[in-house]
Order: structure tokens, then C-alpha cells, then sequence
């Protein structure tokens, strides 16, 4: 069932696109190319030939987008299509086509169907292009905001199940996904870091091929590579260069804090918005994702990269979506039901990713790794990375020189759980000063020597990582909300491990 278009009241990054995307990339307007896509169109279905129907659509940032209608004496049913062309000389269908394929490989996240291409220019169009099946539904950006409660219940679950399916596809390295294809016909897949731009040097030739396979070292190499380009462009630029110098030491410290513990990359989209996201309503009213779009920018990247919290979800009104804010208990109890539906699906490990404020800083340099400062936007980000980590660290500092207290143990167990009983001595807090503050509460369990379940309570208000040991076990503790995870590595098999929550044995900061 299609939605009725409604005004849209979303801005930022869900903004709707211009309907005329071809005047603002200074193409052949739309009535003037319908000739050339029917050539297309009568060479790829002959027999249809008189009775093709070509839409313009409104959208497309990198692809012009085309839709097309075949109507067949064979058969009632219409075929709908979507044709794909790279707008600049410089697109990649082939890599689009590689990672669309992989995904359908890897996940059960719903992508069009893939119906033909042509990626030379030796065709009608005298450009590469791809044929897509097109999939039924609206995007989200014009239909969410006319849901019901329960269907926006629906996608709130779904949405999070996207992201755990995504997050479920691990590879040791970071970057682009790209494939290969033998004569036969045998496609394989290998990821490589992310092109400079403009693509002035072979700057891959003094590049570790081991760097994309340890968060940190990715980093850095990103940087060093953006400064080598910008430097090649003007070396005079000492400017740029001490941006980059400054941003790689932030990354330098972010992992001395242990925010970069899990060295495995997962399959991140990078624009999962709305506006790339179409919902169907069905026959019984429940609201279903038919499908997830524009995979172009999609890549292996640390997990935290795809934790970006969607607070639309639950404040589709807010004119800013400002991840600072992200973590507020909306005062509409239906809003707050939406969030905690999209909490719930996705987890607590997913929450310490959205909604710690370090972790928001990763996502944005992860951002100037991946693209740079080709902008105002990108130097303005810079910019808001510089300032927010000093002030992180420069707070942090100031309790560390506060009066601490001694970690004590209660004996005093949950109503819901058995009595803990850990020794002392075999279980202790170190690392940062401030991981107890204001006489917060953290809960232990009682198994902890084995490297098991750990949680926390405190307020939302304060937000920490720092070190904890138990025994022989060392981990990183990641605190968010009402929530701490801790990771650990299995002394058996060397593996990271993440230790879910439980509430046993409780640990005390008294005045």
C-alpha cells in the first residue's frame, strides 16, 4: 500500500533533496534526456518498445535516478524499474554494483534486484549505467511523520534489527568494499582504504598493508595520506598539515582510553537515513522496511561508525537532530516508547556506542579520515573535534584532582540474585579516578573471575570509559546511561569477549 506524500518538516541531515538535482550538477535537463533513455529502453526491451513509460524522480546525490515502466501484452502486471547513472566522470558503478551484491550475499536486508548494466559507455546513454528492480514503498523522509503510533513501533524494531544485521558482517579490514571477477564468472571480494581526493599522487605505495586492519593505525594513515595529498596540492599548506597533525593525536589518545578495543570492522551503510529507507503499509496495517537504498558510500568500518542513534525515531519534530541530545527521556510518552523499543532491539552494548560523548567525537573523526577537509563543513568539524576532546580531557583532569574515595565491598545482594561472594583482593577498580563519582552505585556479578556479566548504575548525566581488572582478566568498561559493558580478552582463546549485564555483587564509593 503507497503513502500519501505530506510536508516534511525534518532538516539537517534528512533534509529533503532538491527536485531538481540536474540544474544544481549542471546536467541535460530531464525533458530534453527522455530521448536518449528511450534508445536505452528500446534496446534493452525490444518487444516493449511502444509501451515504455519514463518517470522522472526526484533525489540522487551521486546517480541520477530514472524510474521506468514496461508494459508487457504477456502479461497485467506492470514492470517497474529504477535506471542508476553516475552523475561525474569520476563514479564508480562498479564498486556500487560489488557492494549492493555483497550485501545481498551477507544479510537478509532487503535491496533491489539487480537487472542488468553496462559499465562501459559503449550503450545509447554513452555512460555506464545499472538497472535496478524497483522496490514497492515510500521513503520514510515523506511517510514517517503520517505513521500511527504502532506502525512507527514497527519500523523503530526493524530499524534496529538493520543495524545488528549489518554490525553481524565482520572483516579484519577497514575501507571500501570492491570485487574481482574471474572469467568464469567467480566474483571476489577484498576491501581497501578509502581515495584521497583529488587523487593527485599513488599514494597507496608507502602505505602498511596492514593498516586498515587495526582502528588506530587506520587513523593515522588516513590522515597522514589526506595531509601528503594537501601538501602535494599546495605545499605551503601548513595549515592543513597541523589540522591532521592535531587530529591524529586525538586518535592517539581516544585508544589510550580504550575506546578503540575492538580491532574488527563491521559492515556500516555510513547514510542510513530515512530518505534512503522505503516502508510499505500491509494489508493488515502493520508497517514493514521493503527496502534499504543507496548502498554507494557502504563500507567496513569500527563498530561505532554505525551506532549513530537515530533520534528521529523518537523527535521527527526536533529541526536539529543533535546527537548531544540524543539520549534525552522525550516527555511524550508515546516518544519515549520508541525509543525504548529501538533501545531494546539493538542493546546495550549499541547504547555505550550512540550516546557517549568520546564515542560521538570517533564518529566524526572517522568522517575527517574517510573524507577529509574538502569543505567549510569538514575544517568546521575539525574545528568542533579539536575544541570538544580538549574540554573532554580537561574535565576529566579536574576530577581526577578531586578527593577520591575508597572502593569498598557490600556483601549486600539484589532481592532478584543470589548472595555474591568475591574476595576482595581478586577483584579491584583502576585506571581513570573517575569511574566513582557522586557515590554512583556500580553492580558486579558474582562470577566475575571467569570474565562474566558486569553492569552499572548511575546517572545519565555521567558518561565514562576506564580499565578494570579482575584477577588475572583486564578489560575496558564502557558506561553510558544506566548501562556498562565490559570487554575483556579470553585467556583460552585470546579472543575479545563482551560481557553482558547482571546485577549481583555490588561495589561502593563511600564518602
Amino acid at each position: 500500500m503507497a503513502l500519501e506524500n505530506s510536508s516534511i518538516h525534518r532538516h539537517s541531515s534528512n533534509t529533503a533533496i532538491s527536485e531538481s538535482s540536474t540544474d544544481e550538477y549542471e546536467q541535460v535537463p530531464f525533458d530534453e534526456y527522455v530521448a536518449t533513455v528511450r534508445k536505452l529502453c528500446e534496446a534493452l526491451w525490444p518487444s516493449a518498445a511502444e509501451n515504455l513509460e519514463v518517470e522522472r524522480l526526484k533525489g540522487g546525490g551521486y546517480n541520477r535516478i530514472i524510474g521506468i515502466t514496461v508494459h508487457r501484452t504477456t502479461s497485467q502486471v506492470p514492470e517497474k524499474y529504477i535506471l542508476r547513472i553516475p552523475r561525474f566522470l569520476g563514479g564508480r558503478p562498479d564498486r556500487e554494483l560489488a557492494i549492493h551484491r555483497y550485501v545481498q550475499q551477507q544479510t537478509s536486508i532487503p535491496t533491489a534486484e539487480i537487472i542488468c548494466s553496462d559499465l562501459t559507455a559503449e550503450n545509447p546513454l554513452e555512460k555506464p549505467y545499472v538497472v535496478q528492480g524497483r522496490i514497492p514503498g515510500t521513503s520514510l523522509l515523506y511517510s514517517y511523520n503520517i505513521l500511527n503510533h504502532e506502525q512507527k513501533k514497527d519500523v523503530a524494531r526493524q530499524w534496529g534489527r538493520v543495524i545488528l544485521q549489518e554490525q553481524a558482517v565482520k572483516n579484519q579490514n577497514a575501507g571500501l568494499i570492491e570485487a574481482d571477477e574471474d572469467q568464469d564468472g567467480t566474483r571476489t571480494y577484498k576491501v581497501r582504504l578509502w581515495d584521497v581526493r583529488p587523487k593527485l599522487i599513488n599514494d597507496f605505495d608507502d602505505v602498511d598493508p596492514s593498516s586498515n586492519r587495526n582502528v588506530l593505525k587506520m587513523f593515522l594513515t588516513q590522515f597522514k595520506r589526506w595531509e601528503k595529498c594537501d601538501l602535494q596540492l599546495c605545499p605551503t599548506n601548513s595549515f592543513s598539515e597541523n589540522f591532521f597533525s592535531r587530529l591524529s593525536n586525538i586518535a592517539i589518545e581516544m585508544d589510550a582510553a580504550g575506546l578503540f578495543y575492538d580491532n574488527e570492522h563491521h559492515l556500516c551503510h555510513l547514510d542510513l537515513e530515512p530518505r534512503n529507507v522505503l516502508v510499505d503499509i500491509q494489508a493488515d496495517g502493520s508497517a514493514v522496511i521493503t527496502g534499504v537504498l543507496d548502498w554507494d558510500s557502504a563500507a567496513f568500518a569500527p563498530i561505532f561508525a554505525s551506532c549513530r542513534p537515530p533520534s528521529w525515531l523518537w523527535a521527527w519534530d526536533d529541526e536539529d537532530e543533535d546527537e548531544l541530545k540524543a539520549n534525552e527521556t522525550p516527555d511524550d510518552p508515546e516518544q519515549q516508547e520508541l525509543k525504548q523499543i529501538f533501545e531494546e532491539t539493538v542493546g546495550p552494548a549499541n547504547l555505550a556506542y550512540a550516546y557517549q560523548p568520546e564515542y560521538r567525537l570517533a564518529r566524526k573523526l572517522f568522517g575527517l579520515a574517510m573524507d577529509g577537509m574538502r569543505s567549510q563543513k569538514g575544517f568546521d568539524d575539525a574545528d568542533s573535534v579539536i575544541e570538544e576532546w580538549a574540554a573532554m580531557q580537561a574535565e576529566k583532569t579536574l576530577r581526577k584532582k578531586a578527593p577520591t574515595s575508597p572502593v569498598t565491598i557490600s556483601q549486600e545482594a539484589d532481592e532478584d540474585s543470589e548472595k555474591a561472594a568475591l574476595d576482595p583482593n581478586q577483584a579491584t577498580m583502576d585506571g581513570d579516578e573517575d569511574l566513582l563519582v557522586n557515590q554512583e552505585t556500580i553492580l558486579i556479578s558474582d562470577d566475575l573471575s571467569s570474565g562474566t556479566k558486569v553492569t552499572l548504575h548511575k546517572s545519565n548525566e555521567i558518561n565514562v570509559t576506564g580499565k578494570v581488572s579482575v584477577g588475572e582478566n583486564r578489560g575496558t568498561m564502557v558506561m553510558s546511561g544506566h548501562e556498562m559493558i565490559v570487554v575483556h580478552r579470553d585467556p583460552e582463546s585470546g579472543k575479545k569477549q563482551q560481557i553482558s549485564p547482571s546485577r549481583h555483587t555490588r561495589f561502593r564509593s563511600w564518602p
